[in-house]
């Protein structure tokens, strides 16, 4: 068998790993929607099956798409070599548009339906969110179509940069639906000139503060605004798409032209509802090795390991020349693990069964348990710990670091003055005493205590109040630092190995206990205030 069969069959199987049962009935629903007439080429099927069947992607502007078709097959009438030179000088752009579309959607599906409150959500997610559509998004997918268009006309068009040009141009080739962005919105987001006030939002815009002129609107128009622009975002790539599966040649010669390019087509080779290509790099070690990075949703342990190792070896097929083949993974219910093959292996079989036998004899394979239940990623992500402020100090990132069996949260700690130690102690037990009732949401990744009950561990790290953000550091010569604090609510609970810092530097501490519960380890230089 060839390499390039070897290569489709081991892309297909990878699928199958992944839950994709049947491309050919993914190819054919994926044609009815998107309107693609011919074959799909199999590095835009992933992308395609996304706009086809996911939300909010599928509802991409179909009369946006339509338009940018016919004008880029109007430009290729005139001549391939102008088209596939203006895509070459945009191949960047391309491919950041590709994943600003990733993140965008990522960051929709993610925010848009948590219950903040309005005006929190708006600077928290949909100033972002617009900014992100019109700079990453629209901005670069522009730029490609604006390149192409320099390539077949007579002015030029290469200085045109920034969105406010580039958009009369476009408009003026034909792409008028595709342009139709709220310019002035964009622009007050992007000076920091949008406010809210009760259930309105106001923005104003102008070269000048003595030109600015105003507007509002409520907050279900801003949404509108960011769907019709998201929408005509994603119109835009089915259009583009859609002139490259009737082109395949351009994606052919566009793939071999550069290593980078043929990384990123393979990128997109890989993505499916279950599994997608973060990125790829290569390792600084003494023997070549690419690295594949993944993010997968894979609910079986087997299945998991089955695409894993058809990934590295489709790697293998494609990027011959490195001695392993490194595919690292994040899953959402599971911690980050990794195999990695050896480019011998892999070259003298492609049998599952055995590349699995050697991945255990060599020991390079970390693959920790799955969940069996699918946790609300979200409630873990935006969970809130109360403040626990008072007049004397102010407790800075709560975490939830618990393991299995035993509840775990730390903090850091700012005193407001150099309390003596007296004090210290005191304000140690009443802050533990706070973070020992913090619930704590359910863990997605990995099994955990949680919940209600009572921690059975707290880590803080006190330091004193300082205007060097920096000055967190637990070294004796940080002259913010005063102790660190652990308390363990018995002899069952298993103890930091020198208190999770460098033994030298633990031994450095002056240590002392209070009561029965409580450890403090004090910075041998700490003063108190005199």
């Amino acid at each position: 068998m060839d390499d390039e069969s070897r290569f489709l069959q081991s892309l297909i199987f990878y699928n199958q790993a992944c839950g994709v049962k049947d491309l050919d009935q993914d190819s054919k629903k994926i044609k009815k929607i998107t309107k693609i007439k011919g074959d799909i080429p199999i590095a835009l099927l992933g992308l395609l099956r996304e706009l086809s069947f996911a939300k909010p992607p599928y509802y991409w502007n179909r009369t946006v798409a339509d338009e940018v078709e016919v004008n880029l097959n109007q430009l290729l009438d005139n001549g391939f070599t102008p088209f596939e030179n203006g895509f070459e000088n945009s191949t960047v752009e391309f491919f950041e548009a590709i994943r600003a579309f990733e993140n965008i959607t990522k960051g929709i599906s993610e925010i848009r339906h948590v219950a903040f409150e309005e005006s929190f959500k708006t600077t928290l997610f949909r100033n972002p969110a617009f900014a992100q559509i019109c700079e990453d998004l629209l901005m670069n997918l522009f730029r490609v179509i604006k390149n192409i268009v320099d390539e077949y006309s007579e002015k030029d068009y290469s200085n045109l940069n920034t969105l406010g040009q580039i958009l009369p141009c476009l408009s003026k080739n034909g792409f008028n639906c595709s342009t139709e962005i709220n310019l002035n919105l964009r622009n007050a987001v992007n000076h920091g000139n949008v406010f809210v006030d009760g259930d309105t939002i106001s923005y104003r815009y102008g070269k000048s503060p003595k030109t600015y002129e105003n507007s509002s609107m409520k907050y279900w128009e801003y949404d509108r605004i960011i769907d019709d622009s998201y929408d005509i975002g994603c119109g835009i790539l089915v259009g583009f798409l859609r002139v490259l599966a009737s082109n395949p040649e351009i994606i052919i010669k566009h793939f071999q032209s550069s290593k980078v390019n043929s990384q990123q087509w393979f990128r997109l080779m890989y993505k499916n509802p279950k599994a997608h290509i973060k990125y790829l790099d290569e390792a600084q070690l003494n023997q070549p090795q690419l690295n594949v990075n993944i993010h997968t949703t894979i609910e079986d342990k087997n299945h998991l390991v089955f695409a894993l190792i058809e990934l590295a070896k489709g790697a293998s097929i494609q990027f011959p020349d490195y001695d392993r083949y490194l595919v690292g993974f994040t899953h959402n219910r599971s911690s980050s693990g990794f195999i990695r093959l050896a480019s011998n292996d892999l070259n003298l079989t492609d049998d599952v069964a055995e590349l699995y036998k050697k991945l255990i004899d060599t020991q390079d394979i970390l693959i920790m348990p799955i969940m069996e239940t699918e946790i609300n990623e979200n409630a873990y992500k935006y969970h809130f710990f109360p403040k626990l402020d008072s007049k004397h100090y102010e407790v800075l990132d709560i975490k939830d670091c618990s393991i299995e069996n035993f509840k775990r949260v730390k903090a850091k700690v700012l005193l407001n003055e150099r309390f003596s130690k007296k004090d210290i102690r005191t304000l140690v037990e009443r802050i533990v005493g706070e973070m020992l009732q913090l619930k704590t949401p359910q863990n997605p990744y990995e099994v955990t205590k949680f919940g209600e009950t009572q921690a059975d561990i707290v880590f803080l790290n006190v330091f004193v109040n300082n205007p060097d953000r920096r000055k967190f550091d637990l070294f004796p010569n940080n002259t913010a630092f005063v102790c660190s604090a652990h308390y363990y609510r018995d002899n069952s609970c298993p103890r930091l190995k020198d208190g999770g810092v460098m033994a030298s530097l633990w031994n450095s501490y002056k240590k002392e206990k209070i009561g029965t519960n409580i450890q403090l380890a004090w910075n041998p230089n700490y003063k108190p205030k005199a």
